[in-house]
Formats: C-alpha cells, structure tokens, sequence
C-alpha cells in the first residue's frame, strides 16, 4: 500500500427511535470574501465578466453502537437507511450530520459526536420527523455558537429549514418551517445538491434555487423557522437560468454564487457572482462576476473560501471537448474578483501526486482548514479519495498529494448487506448523492459519502441497485 494511503474501518451506527414533526440537515462551514489582492493569469480558458442583478427586498436521545469490521487507520461511523447525508463541525470540533429515511425508514436522522469520532460509541442519534424516498438531499449548517441547522428540499418543491437551539438530541427541541413554499420551488435544487444552503455566523440563512420563472434568492435574518421572516427575490442579469448552485456568505455579510448558468448558447458556462456587504443584494446592480470556460452539462464543481476570504473555485470538466475531456481545474481570485484578469487557474489532473480523473464521476469537495491549507475531496464508483496541500496551493499542482480514504472493496468486505445478499453476491459503490470533506478544527477530517449496493446476481436481489446508506466518519 502506497505511502499515506489510509484504509477506513466501518462501526455501525445504530439510532434510536423516536417520532417528531422536525429534521435536520449538514454541510460546510462560514464562507468568506475576496480582499484586495494582486491578478493572476489563466490557462485552459478564461473567465470574461458580466454584470447582473437581484430585484427583491432582503430580507430522547439515541446512541451509537460499535459494528463493522476493523482493519486499520480510521473508523468511518454508519448511518442506517439513510441517504442524502450532509455535514457540519462547529468551532468546538463536534461533527453535525443528517441523513434522509430510505430502504423504509421514513424517518430524519440526525447525528452527532464531540470526540472519538472513530468509533461508534462515541456518536448520538435521534430519529424523528417524516422524510420521503424522492425528498432531496438535507443541507447542514451550523451557527458560530454551535446550534445546527438544515434544510430539505421536499419532493413536492418546498423547502423545508429546521433548527434546533439545545438538546439536539431531543424531538421536541427540533423547530422547523418553510422557507419556499412550493408554488415558488417549482425547480428546486436535485437530489444530492446540497450547496444551495447557507448561514452566517449569527444565523442569517439564504437559498438559492431555480424556479420556471427563474433563479430565486430567499433569505431570512432571524428565527428562520417562522415562514413569514423569509424574503424571496427573483434574481436576473447574471443567471438566466442556474443549475447545480452553490451559495455562500462572504466576511464582509454579502453572499456568493457559483453556478452553472444557461447563456442560449450551446453550451452552459459556469459562473461566479457576488454581491458586497455593503450592498443591497435585491437591487440588480449589487450582482457582479464572471464566467469561465464553457463546461458540459455533467460538470461537477465546488466553491470554498480560504481563511483570508479569498474564493477558490475547483471545476471537474466532464467530456466536453477534446481539450477538457475529464479536466480538474482549480481557480482562484485574491482579490477583485468581479475582474476576470484577477482570476488565474491550475490543473489538478495527474495520476502521480494529484488527482487521477479518468474515472471521477462528478463529485468533488473543496474546502481549507484552520491553517489555510487545501483539501479537495473526490470520488469515483469505487474510490473515495483527498488530495492535500499545505504550501502553494493556487499556483502549482506540485503542492497537492492524492490519497484513497475508502474503496468499493473495502467496503463490501466490512458491511452487511441487506438479507439474502451477501459480499460474493454484491458490491457496495460510491454512486449515489454527494460527497463532503469538512476539516476539523484539531486536524483531520469530517466525511460524508451516500453509497449503493449493486447485486451481480438475480438470485441475491431483483433489483440491480437495492440498498442505499450513508456514510459520515472521521480521517487523520
């Protein structure tokens, strides 16, 4: 086994039951903005500036048990019939997450551990709530206090937030209400996208969708569970129309967009906005950004700030033309970054000490821990992988090293399927929903994955994909 390569065990992780009315969901941290800084220049495509705009006004407890088999390095904990998984830690390193009732349970489960995160003793659960097999994936958040709050954008086009104040551990703490009633989401975000959700630091949260009549920002300043504090403003200029998007708060209180944006053209482009803290962001002038190389409709990105507030963008390019035929590009402002010149871009692709693309398929996680060092997860049918970097992260790949965390193999050795199938009758893949890697602040990473089993057999399971769970753990 290669230098570095960390193999992950497994540990149930079995919650208790318990009904309620409210849900949670997790993912990312406080995004920051850009600060004045020096221009980069690009490779691989540029980025080309459009202004844009917004029109609106602002606006009992369970616990884990262990399971699973050990082999060696880290414990990743298991959620049971859950899916759509999302993560958050808070300042204090405890780990937040969700998942969405599947495979029958039609039940939330929310999740969470303050140490130890590697073995399942060490994580408390609590179901609770009504979830459907087609709801969307749970969005996660946590408040600069600690106080966890999610969204799910409900099969009938609603979104739905929840928050819970203290004692998350018991239903009748869980609050929840609709942000975006469903005659508004008529296209809201797909199943496994669970970017569209943000808060800042005091609980201010804003989402992002597409609607029939357009993009769509929603926000709310306080007690978010209320559905009259929530403001939704058709948002125009920039984003005639949006898809995958992903939202965050700047340092300075204003909010970023990155999107893939529908121009008329034959082909998406993809595209960063902003809108600065001192601004009104219902006014169409506050929108400002740019656009980068054209992509396919199967590209796959993720927006994350490092500590000083700077926008990095990774983008995987799936299979749209020769030049860019499974491309991982990192972009990166320092400052300015409604200027295209002021973006410059690297390429992530390799098979040595970055990121092998031959088999990624769509799914990529970029985020920066407490010393400003980058993390980039990534994932195929059969790998979960990290690359690191801890020195100059934006100008050359050279910083980056690529390593495994988890594999189909790995997996399929150490958890049960569901009865009659056994490990010489399926396989468990990493196809389904999103992927997450949240640093820690002690060091090490959060992870949340979503997996399937696949039957190779009509004698083990009738249907070829027949179970689905979630996974969310530790890594050094």
């Amino acid at each position: 086994m290669p230098a570095g390569v960390a193999t992950l065990t497994l540990a149930a992780l079995v919650a208790c039951s318990s009904a309620s009315t409210t849900t949670t969901g997790a993912s990312g941290h406080d995004a920051g903005s850009g600060t004045d800084g020096g221009a980069g220049s690009g490779t691989d495509g540029g980025a080309s500036g459009t202004d844009g705009g917004a029109s609106g006004t602002d606006g009992g407890a369970g616990s884990g048990t262990d399971g699973g088999t050990a082999t060696s390095g880290t414990v990743i904990p298991f959620l049971p019939q859950t899916l759509g998984s999302s993560i958050a830690v808070d300042a204090s390193g405890r780990i937040h997450a969700v998942g969405l009732g599947t495979n029958g349970n039609s039940q939330l489960q929310y999740s969470t551990c303050a140490s130890g995160c590697a073995t399942g003793s060490s994580w408390s659960s609590l179901s609770f709530g009504t979830t459907s097999a087609d709801d969307g994936s749970a969005s996660m958040q946590v408040t600069s206090d600690g106080r966890p709050r999610f969204t799910i954008n409900r099969i009938s086009g609603a979104i739905e937030y929840f928050a819970c104040e203290s004692g998350c551990l018991s239903a009748a703490n869980w609050t929840s209400g609709i942000a975006v009633p469903h005659t508004v989401a008529k296209n809201g975000p797909s199943a496994g996208e669970y970017r569209y959700f943000a808060i800042n630091g005091s609980g201010a949260a804003a989402i992002v969708y597409s609607t029939t009549d357009g993009p769509m920002l929603a926000r709310c300043a306080s007690a978010c569970t209320v559905s009259t504090n929530w403001s939704r403003t058709l948002i125009g200029g920039p984003f005639p129309t949006i898809g995958d998007p992903q939202l965050t708060f700047t340092l300075s209180g204003g909010l970023a967009v990155s999107t893939e944006i529908d121009t008329g053209a034959a082909q998406l482009n993809h595209a960063y906005f902003e809108c600065a803290g001192s601004d009104d962001c219902s006014l169409a002038a506050s929108w400002k950004g740019v656009q980068f190389t054209p992509i396919s409709g199967h590209a796959k990105t993720s927006l994350a700030h490092d500590n000083q507030g700077r926008p990095r963008l990774a983008i995987f390019y799936d299979n749209y033309d020769a030049a860019l035929a499974n491309a991982l590009r990192l972009w990166s402002c320092d400052g300015g970054c409604t200027d295209p010149t002021n973006w410059s871009v690297i390429s992530l692709s390799g098979t040595s000490n970055t990121v092998d693309v031959s088999a990624l398929t769509r799914r990529i996680s970029l985020a920066f821990d407490a010393q400003n060092h980058g993390v980039l997860g990534f994932r195929t049918n059969e790998t979960l992988s990290v690359s690191r970097c801890s020195t100059d992260c934006t100008t050359s790949a050279a910083g980056w090293t690529a390593a495994p965390l988890a594999t189909s193999a790995g997996l399929t050795g150490a958890l049960p399927f569901a009865a009659p199938c056994t490990a010489a009758q399926a396989s468990w893949f990493f196809e389904q929903g999103d992927f997450s890697v949240v640093p820690l602040p002690g060091g090490g990473l959060a992870v949340s994955a979503d997996i399937e089993a696949v039957a190779k057999t009509q004698t083990c399971n009738d249907s070829t994909n027949f179970e689905f769970r979630s996974l969310v753990g530790v890594t050094p």
